[in-house]
């Protein structure tokens, strides 16, 4: 993986705000535009995988016409292909964690399967910690 991050939906402005990241970011992260409702730059991976609580594979920026609004960027840094998934509390997702693969169709069944069971581990003990700080 080149880039994973984390977001959040920001509700006064409509959007996904990149929350935290690791990876080859190279000012992508920053110049992300993602929004919640509708529009073409709601309709990508990650904000499907937002509003539908299901994870959402893109397996080639060059083919993916939902990508389109992203392409450019991705290319300039070699994102070929991403995945994002929906991190959960019960039936209400509340972050999403996308991930970016250097390679075209880098996310098989398996790779899909592990990576849901990460993000089920990652939103649990972000509730956790939630929890506790807030007590």
């Amino acid at each position: 993986m080149c880039l994973a991050w984390v977001g959040f939906v920001d509700r006064e402005r409509g959007t996904i705000q990149p929350h935290t990241w690791r990876g080859d970011a190279s000012g992508y992260v920053d110049g992300l535009v993602i929004t919640v409702h509708d529009g073409d730059t709601a309709r990508g991976p990650t904000g499907t995988a937002l509003r539908t609580g299901v994870t959402q594979v893109n397996q080639d920026f060059l083919t993916n016409p939902k990508a389109a609004p992203w392409r450019a960027e991705a290319m300039k840094r070699g994102y070929r292909s991403s995945i994002s998934l929906p991190l959960k509390d019960g039936d209400r997702t509340f972050a999403v964690l996308t991930l970016y693969a250097s390679e075209p169709d880098a996310f098989d069944d398996d790779e899909v399967t592990l990576l849901s069971k990460l993000a089920a581990d990652l939103a649990y003990a972000a509730l956790a910690s939630r929890t506790r700080n807030a007590a």
